[in-house]
């Protein structure tokens, strides 16, 4: 944490106090996390980028990738298997990790949902054998939590990094998240898996297109939370200048 301390305002967080100890303490962490999300992408993009499954508009060459073709028997890129379980086994650390040494935390209950439900969706997608587009949908959420990552650890630092790194976050989450997932990676697994016609394929459809809905109604629900977020601390900031001013002139 010796490399984040200098970075953390002093007038905001004093030398010495409980207060920058955990600004720290939260910093690196995020530091720690973006480092995991930039390696997953990169990982993930360089596994799949010769392959049939990347979509040109994450930087592939085909319009409509066949995610199912020859559906169980389909040819998988070299080491996607091995990048699935590194992916398995830095989420049950985490999971672990998190029991053990992050159950005071206010937001314990959330980041340990999000790990578990990280965990079934790697695990399933690895069972049926759908590790082309479980890698994908993984690549999408990495690539924008890597922008969240930068806007989390600009907080309280810099009054237009934080606004510049807001901006690249919404873009980011906007596009991969609220166009791409949805388009491109919920529509082509229900179309593409019933047609297939393989039982085990057509019978689990409904459920997992259902279940990948639901998440993705959970990101517009997140993306909702950072526009009022960023809507409270504009409020707030023009408040406590209109605070100020009454106060100069009494």
């Amino acid at each position: 944490m010796r490399f984040v301390e200098p970075v953390i305002p002093v007038v905001k967080f004093p030398l010495g106090s409980q207060v920058r100890k955990m600004k720290t303490e939260m910093t690196a962490e995020r530091v720690y996390r973006l480092v995991i999300y930039i390696g997953c992408f990169i990982a993930s993009y360089l596994i799949l980028k010769d392959s049939q499954y990347l979509q040109v508009y994450l930087g592939g060459e085909l319009e409509t990738p066949s995610y199912y073709e020859n559906y169980p028997c389909m040819e998988e890129p070299p080491h996607l298997d091995d990048f699935y379980m590194i992916c398995l086994s830095y989420h049950l650390f985490e999971t672990v990790y998190t029991i053990l040494y992050h159950y005071q935390r206010y937001d314990f209950s959330e980041h340990l949902l999000h790990h578990f439900v990280t965990i079934v969706l790697i695990g399933y997608s690895y069972i049926l054998k759908k590790l082309p587009l479980g890698c994908v949908t993984m690549m999408v959420m990495d690539v924008s939590d890597i922008f969240v990552c930068l806007f989390k650890m600009t907080v309280d630092i810099h009054e237009r990094l934080v606004f510049v790194t807001y901006v690249f976050m919404l873009i980011g989450w906007v596009y991969f998240r609220l166009f791409f997932f949805p388009i491109y990676v919920i529509k082509e697994h229900y179309l593409q898996g019933l047609a297939t016609g393989h039982p085990a394929m057509t019978s689990l459809i409904p459920i997992e297109t259902a279940c990948l809905c639901v998440l993705h109604l959970l990101n517009i629900f997140w993306f909702w939370l950072m526009v009022k977020g960023i809507y409270k601390r504009l409020t707030a900031n023009k408040d406590d200048k209109l605070k100020n001013q009454m106060y100069k002139v009494k």
